[in-house]
């Protein structure tokens, strides 16, 4: 087997260590038998400057992005690193064949970065490793570190692998600075981080005009639906950077991903999605985004399975992603693995406790574990977290007590009613026809289900990406006012029906944030 590398990458924990900084002393080298995977521990430096925090960060991202093409084996990013713990511990503990340590250090304007490489099983090292480059040349100083880091590990490396290890992202250091936060940003799954996510990528391509990858990621941002615009507003500026990603670069794979997202998710085109999708993937099947937002469409137009097994591949790329996870929930109850449902569920509160959608993907999974209580106190949770009034919240626990979820299900119809008669007040109201049609349809309402349906189409709503991957959709199915309302947004007719879910009946997602399948 190659090597597998976890990289720690988001903020790097930097720690002041006194004289003797934290990095393993490199005795002479004896190579252990087979290496399978390598684990890159948080980098030390006794710099405190929270910018610079942000440029090693992106110093590992590109490391791991760079080694990824190159390297026979899966490459890895992992945060399960525990502050305080020993690097060979944390080896060990993961699992890893070989440990890399760093310690990081500004001389003036040289920027010094070293490593240490150390198998597990018997302590033996590497030979060190020592790159350094000027303070503005952070790109040359990642070359050097990948280059060296790639032909340690696997000293027969093509000469053609070496020379995609020097490819770089952007010519602008803090543009790819602005990149790595701006990412941290959006998969954190909330409104502010997204319009935070917005502002960093815009800043990076003002920056650098011609780099492709952060065009490509600000028009999946303006596209992710827990955005608090209306989707009509955002989607010129979606589609606009997302043409610019493709006119720079047609055959980056992020710009053709970022092209195949708006197609399907604000044009309804989604054959061209399709074909894009897999424009991207044959460019590179390594891509952990890519494969996200392709399992995304999948499970947009009713193909959970597939989704899953596209997530699957995200998953194997950056194995400690909530995001990758969190889209696997939903596919993973249309097709009727609670079980497995749950476990990602409890993955992700082991990754962050505080991960924003929590509540919200817990009240779907207790729906669907029968424990309604549990899933309505949930939902209740999420909504109060996505700021509807505390008024409106008590209600809703009212009816549930009164009458259970079908009361519960028409105390919510009735506020929401409310809001569409008291006219558009944004952000929520953008897909209020949406929202009524789901909790219709947990009703079993045919009509307004219907109905409700038609308007949400007629508005450019959120529908069309609902209406074959709910469930609550089952019971009008084949009905052929559902099968035209599918051509009206140019899915093609379909009378498969997902998996019967218990999920409850108004999804904690559905009054400002949409369902938890679409988020990138």
């Amino acid at each position: 087997m190659g090597a597998l590398l976890l990289a720690t990458v988001g903020y790097l924990t930097f720690l002041v260590s006194g004289s003797k900084p934290n990095i393993i002393e490199p005795p002479a080298h004896s190579e252990p038998a087979e290496i399978r995977s390598v684990l890159v521990v948080p980098f030390r430096t006794s710099l405190q400057d929270p910018q610079f925090a942000y440029l090693s960060a992106a110093m590992a991202e590109g490391l791991v992005s760079r080694l990824r093409p190159v390297l026979n084996a899966r490459v890895e990013e992992s945060v399960a690193a525990i502050p305080g713990e020993a690097p060979m511990t944390t080896g060990a503990r993961l699992g890893a064949d070989v440990v890399i340590s760093g310690l990081v250090e500004q001389q003036g304007r040289i920027l010094k970065v070293s490593l240490a490489l150390v198998s597990v099983a018997n302590t033996q090292p590497f030979p060190s490793l020592t790159s350094e480059a000027q303070t503005t040349e952070l790109f040359a100083l990642q070359d050097q570190m990948a280059l060296q880091v790639a032909t340690t590990l696997q000293p027969d490396l093509p000469l053609d692998a070496r020379s995609a290890l020097t490819q770089k992202a952007s010519a602008s250091t803090r543009a790819y600075g602005l990149l790595i936060r701006a990412r941290d940003a959006w998969t954190s799954r909330n409104p502010e981080s997204i319009d935070d996510a917005i502002g960093l990528y815009t800043a990076a391509v003002d920056l650098d005009p011609s780099f492709v990858r952060a065009h490509a990621e600000l028009a999946i941002a303006y596209g992710t639906l827990e955005a608090r615009t209306d989707p009509l507003v955002r989607q010129p500026y979606a589609i606009a950077a997302a043409a610019r990603a493709v006119a720079l670069d047609a055959t980056s794979p992020a710009a053709q991903a970022a092209l195949a997202f708006v197609r399907y998710r604000f044009e309804w085109r989604w054959a061209d999605a399709a074909a894009a999708f897999t424009r991207a993937l044959a460019s590179n099947p390594r891509d952990a985004l890519v494969h996200q937002l392709f399992g995304q469409y999948l499970h947009a137009v009713g193909r959970s399975s597939d989704a899953l097994a596209e997530f699957g591949q995200a998953l194997d790329l950056e194995p400690d992603s909530p995001a990758i996870r969190a889209d696997m929930v939903a596919p993973l109850l249309s097709t009727g693995q609670t079980s497995e449902a749950r476990s990602m569920v409890d993955a992700i509160r082991a990754l962050d406790p505080e991960w924003a959608q929590l509540d919200a993907l817990d009240a779907d999974v207790y729906a669907a574990e029968g424990l309604v209580a549990e899933s309505a106190a949930s939902w209740w949770r999420a909504l109060l977290a996505q700021g509807v009034p505390a008024e409106r919240v008590d209600a809703l626990r009212v009816a549930f007590r009164a009458g259970g979820f079908d009361a519960m299900t028409k105390r919510w119809i009735v506020q929401l009613r409310r809001e569409v008669d008291a006219g558009p007040t944004p952000p929520s109201s953008f897909r209020l026809a949406t929202d009524l049609a789901l909790a219709h349809a947990r009703l079993s309402n045919r009509e307004e289900t219907l109905s409700w349906l038609a308007v949400a189409i007629d508005l450019h709503e959120d529908a069309p990406l609902l209406m074959l991957s709910t469930t609550a959709f089952n019971f009008v199915r084949a009905d052929p006012q559902f099968q035209e309302l599918l051509r009206r947004s140019n899915h093609a007719p379909s009378t498969q029906h997902p998996a019967p879910s218990t999920q409850h009946p108004a999804r904690s997602t559905q009054h400002v944030a949409p369902s938890t399948q679409h988020r990138p």
